[in-house]
């Protein structure tokens, strides 16, 4: 069967055939799967950092509304409950998550 549908592996002596073809296929497809699962990780560690950015901005702002607090509450005692309150605010702001 020279030439035949079996001979060089394939159909019609095409040589490689459709298991080739099939792989080929196989490869990209692994291929492709990668590709999108890199740009899947890639888009996690941008969301991350944006998540991160957002939550020590939200603390930053606490700490600020605190010592803001703090300040006016204190200042009914004087430049030193001022100081004072500003501080504790500060810190109480920065403990609140």
């Amino acid at each position: 069967m020279a030439g035949g549908r079996f001979a060089g592996g394939g159909f019609g002596g095409e040589g490689y055939g459709i298991g080739a073809s099939l792989a080929s296929f196989g490869a990209d497809q692994k291929r492709d799967a990668l590709q999108e699962l890199g740009n899947a990780a890639d888009q996690e560690s941008r969301r991350n950092q944006k998540n991160q950015q957002i939550q020590q901005s939200a603390k930053a702002g606490n700490v600020q509304l605190g010592s803001t607090v703090g300040a006016t509450a204190g200042s009914a005692f004087g430049p030193w409950g001022t100081l004072l309150g500003g501080a504790i605010g500060a810190v109480a702001g920065g403990l609140s998550d």
